[in-house]
């Protein structure tokens, strides 16, 4: 097997005016580029993303001194970053941690902060780096401070001008009634007995027996996650 020596990702931006419409249309390219520990190179195509920056212009009659014609105008339609949890790792339950990748879309609006929330809480966050696409590690609380029922983790995005991702998953945290195991123990046992009652002098040794209930259970707590895209 062929083990990699390094991982590369890479965008390619394809610039198309639509003269009609008055809009320039992005085609985003994804790929990653592996080189193999051998020298040897391959690329993957992972993803294609299309986008619109559009120009409007105003209408209006002639310019004859009476009537003024309008104005050309512009907008700008801000391009979303992308996020998507990979996974939730629970080796430790008193470290766990959320991996998600997170994507940049937007070169003139670029991530500025990503965020991990239990319902709505920040619980981790992390400045962006400058590249087009970054896998962060968050943690989140320790498992045991779950308490029983649903929560949600919430992994987001957003760009310095506010422009904001989510990408949810949940955790459930249930504890069954534990099974009960009942039975009897038999024990049997010697002890010293002063005599006098037979006639024999001094402590003798007696055996001693009884019986004695006991019940058993184990507690145990369920964790499980889901991801909802």
């Amino acid at each position: 097997m062929r083990r990699p020596y390094a991982l590369l990702f890479s965008v390619a931006f394809l610039l198309v005016p639509t003269l009609a419409s008055a809009c320039n249309e992005y085609t985003i390219i994804k790929y990653q580029v592996t080189q193999w520990w051998d020298g040897t190179v391959t690329v993957q195509y992972t993803g294609m993303d299309f986008y619109s920056d559009c120009t409007v212009t105003g209408g209006g009659g002639p310019d004859n001194g009476n009537e003024g014609g309008g104005g050309p105008g512009v907008y700008y339609i801000p391009i979303p970053p992308s996020i998507s949890i990979i996974n939730v790792n629970t080796t430790d339950p008193y470290n766990p941690i959320v991996t998600a990748d997170v994507a940049s879309n937007d070169p003139d609006d670029p991530v500025n902060e990503i965020n991990l929330e239990v319902d709505g809480v920040t619980v981790d966050w992390a400045y962006w780096g400058i590249t087009p696409f970054a896998r962060y590690q968050l943690h989140l609380p320790e498992i045991i401070y779950f308490p029983d029922g649903t929560a949600s983790l919430t992994a987001k995005a957003c760009s310095a001008g506010g422009i904001c991702s989510t990408y949810t998953a949940h955790i459930f945290r249930t504890t069954p009634s534990p099974n009960t195991a009942n039975t009897s123990i038999y024990a049997a046992w010697i002890e010293l007995d002063e005599g006098g009652e037979t006639g024999v002098s001094g402590p003798i040794p007696v055996t001693m027996h009884a019986y004695y209930g006991h019940g058993m259970r184990q507690m145990y707590t369920t964790t499980l996650f889901a991801v909802q895209r």
